[in-house]
């Protein structure tokens, strides 16, 4: 696995270099769970930048990144940022590149999104000048939902207390003692 400052198409090595021929097909897995984003410029355009837990998978590679920072094609970004949107988050500015400071952050959501993608690429015939050969897809390999952040807490602490519950269900306990009381004998109050 390695660790990236930030997981993009390019860090991964996911995007066709300028002029190579383009194979169409999933280039990419990745997944994570997203808590918040922020909106940058380059002289490319506008971006979005993802904060939480994430992972790619280079499919032509096999090569495994994470990072705690996710840039997507515009396409996955605009499910992403909705999705958080939902939940409460909203959208940080990131500083124009060039010049020095943080930004300004934006909120998280109320739980982080899970999600995974498959990201491929479609090459396209025609290109307008100084455009790109080809196009990004994405596929959701899952539903994007919300996370219970504890819930894998949760899930550890209460096992270990099932199973002392079952071991105690299951114990050998003496059986109760059968005793034989006799009823008292009841009198006859008919008496002649």
């Amino acid at each position: 696995m390695l660790l990236e400052s930030k997981l993009s198409m390019k860090s991964i090595g996911a995007q066709p270099k300028a002029g190579a021929a383009v194979t169409d097909g999933p280039v990419v897995q990745v997944y994570g769970r997203a808590r918040s984003f922020s909106t940058g410029t380059t002289h490319l355009g506008q971006y979005i930048k993802f904060r939480g837990d994430f992972e790619a998978v280079n499919l032509a590679t096999g090569e495994v990144y994470r990072s705690q920072n996710l840039l997507l094609p515009e396409i996955a970004s605009a499910l992403l940022a909705e999705a958080l949107k939902m939940r409460g988050a909203s959208s940080g500015t990131l500083p124009a590149p060039g010049t020095k400071g943080d930004g300004v952050p934006g909120t998280d959501a109320s739980t982080p999104i899970e999600f995974a993608f498959e990201i491929g690429l479609n090459s396209k015939t025609a290109t307008t000048p100084g455009g790109a050969a080809y196009e990004y897809t994405v596929r959701p390999l899952m539903d994007s939902r919300e996370t219970d952040s504890l819930a894998d807490l949760r899930a550890q602490i209460a096992k270990p207390q099932a199973q002392a519950i079952a071991r105690e269900a299951h114990e050998e306990k003496p059986a109760p003692a059968l005793t034989h009381q006799r009823k008292p004998a009841q009198k006859d109050s008919h008496r002649r």
